[in-house]
């Protein structure tokens, strides 16, 4: 799969079995402070991979050493 089509998959059509950095268990995203709604935090793009080693990631792309986050509802 093509960047153009994991970024177009990532805003478009994203699914929990996507083999994405955003549904990586190793991938930690990143967050800024929203000023315009009291201080909340909201997600960006960007994020980092913490396996085997620390490496910056953006949410839509991928890597071999994917594994699918557990699902934390059940």
């Amino acid at each position: 799969m093509t960047r153009t089509e994991r970024i177009e998959q990532y805003y478009w059509n994203l699914t929990r079995a996507a083999a994405l950095c955003v549904n990586c268990r190793h991938f930690h995203r990143h967050y800024v402070r929203d000023w315009t709604r009291s201080g909340s935090y909201i997600p960006i793009d960007g994020g980092h991979c913490s396996y085997p080693r620390v490496k910056d990631r953006k949410a839509y792309d991928t890597c071999g050493h994917f594994e699918n986050k557990e699902n934390p509802q059940g």
